[in-house]
C-alpha cells in the first residue's frame, strides 16, 4: 500500500543533518580518496619522468621502481593532517589552508631528512619526483575537497543544533 501522507520539511532536512562523528568520518573518507588520486597521479608523473623505464610499461614500473613505503604515503598524509579533523575547525578555510601547508611542509621536511640520512642503496634511487608530485597533488586535491566540504556541508541544512 502506498503511503501518501504529507512530509514535514523540517523533518526531511533533519535526516540530512550530520553528527560530529559522521562529519569526522566524511572528512577522513574524502581526504583518503583525495590522497589516493594524488598517489596515482604522482606515480604517473614519476613514471613519465623516467624515460628509460617507459619501454617496460607502467605495470613493470609499479612492480620494480617505487619502494614499498611510497604506497603508504596516503596514510602518512592523513596522519600529518590530524589537526584538521576537528569538526569545529573543519569549516574554517584559513585553518584548512594553514593545516594543509603545514602537513606539506612537515612531509617534505621528513623526506629531506631521510634523503640526507639514506645511504644504502644510493640516493639516486629515492623517489624525489614521486614525493614532490604526491605532495603537490595531495595538497591540491585535499584543498579542493575541503573547499567542497566547507561549501556544502557547513550549510544550515547539514548542521545539527
Amino acid at each position: 500500500m502506498l503511503d501518501i501522507r504529507p512530509v514535514d520539511p523540517v523533518q526531511l532536512t533533519m535526516r540530512w543533518r550530520l553528527r560530529p562523528g559522521e562529519r569526522k568520518t566524511l572528512l577522513v573518507i574524502g581526504d583518503l580518496l583525495a590522497t589516493l588520486v594524488a598517489l596515482f597521479l604522482a606515480l604517473l608523473f614519476w613514471y613519465q619522468g623516467e624515460a628509460y623505464l617507459q619501454k617496460f610499461g607502467f605495470e613493470e614500473f609499479l612492480r620494480t621502481r617505487p619502494p614499498m613505503w611510497f604506497y603508504l604515503t596516503p596514510l602518512i598524509w592523513l596522519v600529518l593532517m590530524v589537526e584538521l579533523y576537528d569538526v569545529h575547525q573543519a569549516g574554517n578555510w584559513r585553518a584548512t589552508v594553514r593545516g594543509v601547508l603545514t602537513a606539506a611542509g612537515i612531509g617534505l621536511g621528513i623526506y629531506l631528512a631521510l634523503f640526507f640520512l639514506y645511504t644504502d642503496p644510493p640516493r639516486s634511487l629515492l623517489p624525489r619526483r614521486g614525493v614532490a608530485g604526491f605532495v603537490l597533488a595531495a595538497s591540491a586535491f585535499t584543498l579542493a575537497w575541503r573547499a567542497a566540504y566547507i561549501r556544502i556541508f557547513t550549510t544550515p541544512r547539514f548542521m545539527r543544533r
